[in-house]
């Protein structure tokens, strides 16, 4: 009866689903070793394992599939461990490849051309299951953290973009501007400038009547999301203000008693209004 990989590997660090369901291209040019090898891994629990006869198969299934752990031995046919780590790491999509490398080199200079070569790291023959499983296991975990924490600096970046666009769109545009002042007898233009994605400051128009035109100028404390989220709050407390009283102290003071019923403890904002 086959035993559970938690019941032989009990002394083994038990490791993520995410961790055991990686892809783990096992390059060498001898059955026997890759047999040793993926025999432990898939006691260990893991069971999405690929294996290579020579650097050229490495090289091609490690651009084809590209695996979350390559263990290479050095001495192959045709290209060496040494050589695949090399052409891998010219290539920016394999940057952040673990490279485990199984040697039985042990001088120090053998060692290390192992890892100016590009390796991540290393394991000498003969290979222990223990160190082995140990060594996979930390460098796959590694690599589903990086690949996760990508994808989470992917999505808030996007997020970060369309809520950048949303700010922009609740300024006068251009055409607007140009409109308005035509209307006053003024010559208006505007830049705006975050510090980072998102930030606290707001400028928008204001119409006490229709012969006369109001201007604003807001500085929330603070920087980023929870800033620019007081400036969707003060603009659309400004748009619900009718009418507009004709003295820039009085609009003030609404907006003020209204916008301090929102604001958390701590946030303020400095308003300049001429008209």
């Amino acid at each position: 009866m086959r035993e559970s990989p938690h019941k032989v590997d009990k002394n083994v660090r038990r490791l993520s689903v995410g961790a055991l369901g990686a892809l783990v291209l096992i390059a060498d040019d001898e059955d026997v070793n890759t047999s040793i090898i993926a025999g432990m891994l898939r006691r260990a629990g893991f069971e999405n394992l690929v294996t290579a006869t020579d650097g050229s198969e490495a090289l091609a299934k490690a651009k084809a599939l590209q695996p979350d752990l390559l263990i290479l031995d050095i001495q192959m046919p045709e290209i060496s461990g040494l050589d695949v780590c090399r052409q891998l790491r010219r290539h920016s999509s394999h940057d952040d490849l673990p490279i485990l490398v199984q040697t039985a080199l042990a001088s120090q200079k053998d060692r290390e051309q192992v890892f100016q070569a590009g390796a991540t790291d290393l394991v000498t023959k003969p290979i222990t299951r223990l160190e082995l499983l140990a060594r996979v296991g930390v460098h796959v975990e590694r690599r589903i953290l990086l690949r996760d924490l990508r994808k989470t600096l992917m999505r808030m970046e996007s997020e970060l973009k369309t809520a950048r666009a949303m700010q922009l769109a609740i300024l006068p545009a251009p055409e607007w501007q140009i409109e308005r002042g035509a209307q006053c007898g003024l010559d208006i233009a505007s830049t705006f400038v975050t510090s980072s994605e998102l930030g606290g400051d707001l400028w928008g128009f204001i119409n006490p009547s229709t012969d006369e035109l109001g201007i604003y100028i807001v500085d929330f404390t603070g920087h980023g999301a929870p800033a620019s989220f007081n400036t969707f709050r003060l603009h659309t407390l400004i748009n619900e203000i009718h009418p507009v009283p004709s003295n820039p102290g009085a609009l003030l003071s609404i907006i003020n008693r209204r916008l301090k019923r929102f604001l958390p403890p701590g946030h303020f904002a400095t308003m300049t209004c001429i008209f």
